[in-house]
């Protein structure tokens, strides 16, 4: 957001984005452990991602129409940023810090993931194709590595990552991501693909 200066301070939302990020991840993460009363830490960790990653919480704040409320910088609303997701953060962070917890919680819970967030399907697409495939490796006796190759940053100041799969020391395939998270995933995915056409 575009910085303002009060008494020749800088102010913007970053610090409320940091506290919002952190009191969101856990509220959610709440919501996930009592919905999910059986599934694994992996599954609510995956899922719990999946929900705050920038392009859900960037849909979510639109979904609210919090672009209505942020003042930015001139023709910054048109880039590809991550600017709504993080306004919705901070704005976590000011109910927090106004309203204490369990407020927070009814808003994140009924304003927030109820509304915008299909929690089931969710659950049902969940694929976590870096542990199938260590899976697989640990069953076959094979050492799997990941290895990141290279990150990058566009002249939007998006990051880009590169990470490539060895298995047994040889290099099976690469993924690209915004996250080294999802460059690991995508190669991992394509690595499965490779073990179920029999390429590997």
């Amino acid at each position: 957001m575009q910085p303002k200066f009060k008494r020749g301070q800088q102010l913007n939302n970053e610090r409320l984005e940091y506290l919002g990020d952190a009191v969101l991840g856990a509220i959610v993460a709440d919501i996930l452990y009592k919905r999910f009363k059986t599934k694994p830490e992996g599954f609510l960790t995956n899922v719990r991602s999946r929900i705050v990653q920038r392009e859900t919480l960037n849909r979510i704040a639109l979904g609210l129409r919090l672009d209505k409320l942020v003042d930015t910088a001139k023709g910054q609303k048109n880039q590809r940023n991550n600017i709504f997701g993080n306004a919705l953060e901070a704005f976590v962070g000011a109910i927090y810090l106004d309203q204490g917890y369990n407020v927070c919680y009814d808003f994140v819970e009924k304003k927030v993931i109820k509304p915008f967030v299909n929690l089931e399907k969710i659950a049902q697409s969940e694929i976590n194709f870096k542990s199938k495939l260590l899976e697989y490796c640990q069953k076959n006796r094979k050492e799997l590595r990941f290895e990141l190759i290279e990150k990058t940053v566009d002249s939007k100041n998006n990051s880009n990552f590169r990470t490539k799969i060895l298995i047994d020391e040889q290099e099976i395939c690469q993924g690209f991501g915004e996250s080294k998270k999802k460059a690991e995933q995508q190669a991992a995915k394509t690595a499965l693909q490779k073990i179920k056409n029999g390429i590997l």
